[in-house]
């Protein structure tokens, strides 16, 4: 079906494997004329449609302007979840809505649009998503740029926008190199003091050594070692890992092996004495360089230093030598984020709802799920907590007894 928006229409098509050559090519010639992250780029993209299951339904939306192609995005359509038997359908932009799949987490979202004619293409790319004859009621948009951030004030009427902001701090690396490539510098003293505690910590051990992988071989190692380093922490401290589902490393296997040789995947090792630090893995794209994921050897110091600061401050300097823009720790509000960050930009989540009889008849219940959960959550905890005070009042006067 296509719409036509002012001068520009929009339509959406099926992805198969017979098209995905020309889909290549297509996102390819855009992309060199976009202002897009590496999630935008084939790179990224290419590989999650690689590595989804069959079953998983893309759509292809694109749009033209006189002949010209100006704009593409990939939505995947799927129950609107939250209950045994969800009355509403959403698409999601370059995810799919499953947490088996989307655990790979994409930032710096959007739209695919010619820098050219970005704002009308915007627009009407919008503006067909949320129609009402779509076959979709909700439309949702993770990790957006400030850049395509959404005006409520120009969505079509009835449509309702809830919107989540995250910071994403930054450190531009312009300043690193006019300090002669003393980051620590631009930080409190506060800050820049325990960060070199940590590193004299770790370099007890030896002189600290930050080495990149330059091979398949090498990379191969070195994200095999994040892996097992970032699943143990994650396992120690009672949490789940972004690498638990087959999904995720086989994705990320993936997309090393492939977009490495251009130089668009960095993975860094730090070690001292020869004992491993941390491991970083990072994305490169047009002067951007996007901490992604990491794996730190915790008991290499005293647990009052930091081996992750250590390892991404050298990784930051690092960076900085070789010329790139900005160091992005994506989106997240951590506290080690905070002390290594010297900016900050945002991203949004948003969710854009087709307002109507079937989206507040799910929300209703929906939320009254959630209050009976949250109810039978409050009383069990209560529960506990007077069978916690009975036992101790028994132990006591026991103590007492004897």
């Amino acid at each position: 079906m296509i719409q036509n928006h002012t001068d520009i229409e929009v339509e959406v098509l099926p992805t198969t494997s017979a098209h995905t050559a020309a889909l290549e090519a297509s996102w390819r010639t855009l992309q060199d004329r976009a202002d897009a992250s590496i999630f935008l780029s084939w790179s990224w993209i290419g590989c999650w449609l690689a590595s989804l299951p069959p079953h998983i339904d893309v759509q292809v939306v694109r749009a033209t302007r006189a002949g010209t192609l100006v704009g593409l995005a990939l939505v995947v359509v799927a129950p609107l979840g939250g209950l045994r038997a969800p009355l509403a359908r959403a698409a999601h932009l370059h995810s799919t809505g499953s947490e088996a799949y989307d655990g790979i987490t994409i930032e710096h979202n959007g739209l695919l649009l010619d820098r050219d004619h970005a704002q009308s293409t915007h627009t009407a790319m919008l503006h067909f998503l949320c129609d009402a004859q779509r076959q979709w009621g909700a439309l949702r948009l993770p990790g957006l740029t400030a850049q395509q951030a959404i005006d409520p004030e120009t969505l079509p009427a009835g449509m309702v926008m809830h919107d989540d902001l995250r910071p994403c701090p930054v450190v531009p690396l312009q300043p690193v190199r006019e300090r002669g490539g003393d980051y620590l510098g631009l930080l409190s003293a506060k800050r820049r003091a325990h960060i070199r505690r940590s590193m004299r910590a770790c370099a007890e051990g030896g002189p600290l050594l930050l080495s990149v992988a330059t091979d398949a071989a090498d990379a191969s190692a070195y994200f095999e070692r994040l892996m097992k380093l970032h699943v143990a922490r994650r396992a120690s401290l009672g949490l789940t890992s972004a690498f638990d589902t087959p999904f995720s490393r086989a994705f990320h296997r993936r997309l090393i092996a492939d977009a490495m040789p251009r130089g668009e995947v960095q993975l860094l090792r730090v070690q001292a004495g020869g004992r491993d630090v941390g491991y970083l893995y990072n994305f490169v794209h047009r002067g951007r360089v996007s901490f992604y994921q990491s794996g730190f050897d915790f008991g290499c110091v005293d647990h009052k230093f930091s081996p992750g600061l250590v390892t991404l401050a050298l990784a930051i300097e690092h960076n900085a030598r070789l010329g790139h823009d900005c160091f992005d720790f994506l989106a997240g509000d951590t506290q080690y984020k905070r002390t290594l960050a010297t900016h900050s930009d945002t991203m949004g989540w948003v969710d854009l709802r087709r307002d109507g009889v079937l989206l507040r008849t799910e929300t209703a219940l929906r939320n009254a799920a959630r209050q009976s959960r949250d109810w039978w959550r409050g009383r069990l905890a209560y529960s506990f907590t007077m069978l916690s005070v009975l036992l101790m009042d028994l132990q006591n006067s026991l103590e007492w007894a004897v």
